[in-house]
């Protein structure tokens, strides 16, 4: 008869090989899912993957297969019959029997084995069937019992010792006279065997020799670089039925992510299992962690028939560039002053351990690096504000920190002082510069001397301007820069600048136009400015002209000119009026000459009365006869010769007679 090796695959259910197990795992294995190693008939291998969804269905489904283990007394297994919840897939050539058929026994080597012909009114020619094909009862281990007292045949199979090629499918087969087969249903044999030895495959290669190992042994290494794609086989060597692998990353269970393989070897009639787990983009995180494969099996027992495990474990070295953390004391956020104790710090993360170098500016740093990556400043200086940046020579190339950039904060220098005396002619356009350097860069400031060291603010910037610069603008100044160091206001100062006005004189006029009340006071006043000092100045109005200090019928009286304590070079003259009549109508000019030139400013003075006002014009008037009533008359400018006044003329002949300055 051929030789035929049916294909079987049967899922077992999860807590069927801890039956006679009593507790779970060790503590590491606490809440680990079993993840069943099938399948448990000879043939070619079948792929099974341990996805959690599909793991848990399984365990709903064969949570009542029936099995039993024949021990050192002889057991007979009856086949009782099948739920609907049992889940079986046998595949015997082309046309497996029913799933409920299939019933499972279990039995250790060495011990007797019986088999029940569950086959009714067997009055045939029995025979039993291994994985299809007939046995040999003439080797004294296999015996078929005969008829009974109803001349019926029992067909019962006794195996004696037990040996691994009896594992496989049983069958019961009747030949009757009239030529009918009958075949009893499919009985699992499962001859127990515990796995023999497990090991690590990494892609490939074999890393331990043998079950067990120290993950701190050098031989346990295995080297990836970060972001390798690793595939890791725990291959187990026997076991029937296969063994249940666990994988863990260090106490992390990755059991639910692993794929397994099992291939029954006829030769040898053991199975070869393969637990496959594949870890994509492997980072850093998984160096240093040991791979721990543990195997599971209810042969595997200690003497005390506690359980007992096989293991294989392994420990990652994971390759990976330098990464950087970059620190500084006193802490960011915190501002460098002048002067101060700094340090920066550059921690390089890395395997293979690379030394962490220092840059400033892309060049070697003002201070010595520490071994352990130290930069220490015992007084931090303003040269040592810019770039600082850490790098790292590794195996796997150049690689480099990002920057931070350190600002030294210090107190304001003057590093461009201005003139100290500038001298302009009234009406030039004066510059004056200065410069200043400084963390946070200082504001510039300029100001103005006043009387007492009082500073009035006049401009900011570098550079002040003084476009057509008046006598009033004379004087001194001063710039200053300012920032903060810290909580600090720091400033710097430059010398003072001293600015002289000179040329023609200039008057100023208070009011240009005055209203006046009769019979009361009233005080015309303009402002000269001069460098040189005037060498003629004249009050003129009407027929008159009055030196400072002068007095006209103790009516008119200039008074005496008045330094200006805050310009210089320039005074105050005020003409007062005792007695304002309606006659004082008119225009009142202030003329002043130096060495540079003539100027002059005119008030128009008007007067009120209580009904009507009255408003002479010296234009109009200029022509008008000197007489007791109407006094002198205006005199026009095409009539006055100022020049020869300013020269020292005290007389003038005039139409009316000689008239006489005061």
């Amino acid at each position: 008869m051929r030789r035929h090796h049916p294909r079987c695959h049967i899922v077992l259910c999860s807590h069927s090989l801890r039956h006679h197990r009593g507790h779970p795992l060790n503590p590491l294995l606490q809440g680990v899912e079993p993840f069943p190693m099938s399948p448990v008939g000879g043939g070619p291998t079948v792929n099974s993957d341990s996805e959690q969804s599909d793991r848990g269905e399984d365990e709903d489904h064969l949570g009542s297969l029936e099995e039993s283990v024949v021990g050192s007394s002889s057991m007979l297994m009856d086949s009782p019959s099948q739920s609907k919840e049992d889940e079986l897939l046998l595949m015997a050539g082309d046309a497996p029997p029913p799933k409920e058929q299939l019933s499972i026994v279990k039995v250790k080597p060495g011990h007797e084995l019986k088999l029940k012909c569950e086959l009714n009114n067997t009055y045939g020619r029995i025979i039993w069937l291994l994985n299809g094909n007939g046995i040999r009862t003439d080797n004294g281990r296999y015996s078929i019992q005969g008829p009974n007292k109803n001349r019926a045949i029992e067909g019962r199979l006794t195996i004696n010792n037990v040996l691994p090629e009896d594992n496989g499918v049983w069958q019961c087969h009747e030949t009757k006279f009239d030529g009918k087969e009958h075949v009893s249903k499919p009985i699992r044999v499962i001859v127990l065997a515990a796995p023999r030895s497990v090991h690590l495959e990494f892609d490939g290669r074999r890393i331990s020799p043998t079950p067990l190992m120290s993950a701190s042994s050098p031989s346990s290494k295995v080297t990836y670089r970060e972001k390798d794609n690793v595939t890791i086989q725990c291959v187990v060597e026997g076991g029937n039925p296969p063994p249940r692998v666990y994988w863990f990353l260090n106490s992390r269970n990755l059991t639910n992510h692993s794929q397994v393989k099992s291939e029954y070897l006829d030769d040898t009639k053991i199975y070869i299992s393969r637990s496959i787990l594949r870890m994509d983009n492997i980072t850093r995180s998984e160096n240093n962690k040991s791979v721990l494969c543990v195997v599971d099996h209810e042969l595997l027992t200690t003497a005390n028939d506690e359980p007992s495990y096989l293991r294989a474990m392994a420990q990652f070295n994971i390759e990976y560039h330098p990464s950087f953390v970059l620190s500084r004391i006193p802490g960011f956020g915190y501002p460098i002053r002048e002067g101060i104790a700094m340090a920066l710090k550059c921690e390089v993360d890395a395997n293979p351990m690379s030394r962490p170098i220092w840059l400033k500016d892309k060049r070697e740093p003002p201070v010595p690096q520490t071994d352990d990556g130290f930069l220490n400043f015992t007084s931090v200086h303003r040269n040592h504000t810019g770039w600082y940046q850490c790098e790292s020579h590794h195996p796997l190339g150049k690689f480099s920190s990002v920057g931070i950039y350190v600002t030294v904060r210090y107190e304001p220098t003057i590093v461009h002082q201005p003139p100290k005396r500038i001298e302009a002619t009234v009406g030039d356009r004066v510059q004056m510069v200065c410069g200043a350097e400084g963390t946070p860069s200082p504001a510039l400031c300029w100001s103005r001397i006043g009387y007492g060291g009082s500073l009035t603010t006049v401009g900011s910037g570098q550079e002040l301007i003084l476009d057509r610069i008046l006598y009033q603008e004379a004087g001194n100044y001063r710039c200053t820069a300012v920032n903060r160091v810290g909580l600090e206001e720091r400033r710097a100062v430059t010398h003072d600048v001293t600015v002289v006005v000179s040329g023609r004189p200039t008057v100023y006029p208070t009011n240009r136009t005055i209203m006046g009340f009769t019979g009361q006071p009233l005080s015309l006043s303009v402002e000269m400015c001069a460098n040189p000092m005037p060498t003629r100045s004249f009050w003129i109005f009407g027929n008159t002209a009055l030196k400072p200090g002068a007095r006209h019928r103790n009516k008119y009286v200039a008074q005496q000119l008045t330094k200006n304590d805050k310009t210089g070079d320039c005074y105050l003259a005020v003409l007062t009026i005792l007695n304002v009549s309606s006659e004082d109508a008119g225009e009142y000019m202030f003329l002043v000459k130096n060495s540079k030139g003539v100027h002059e400013g005119t008030i128009s003075l008007n007067i009120t009365q209580a009904s009507y006002s009255i408003s002479i014009s010296s234009h109009t008037e200029s022509s008008r006869a000197y007489s007791p009533v109407n006094g002198p008359p205006v005199i026009s400018s095409s009539l006055f010769p100022f020049p020869a006044l300013l020269c020292g003329l005290s007389t003038w002949l005039m139409l009316s007679g000689t008239w006489v300055l005061y």
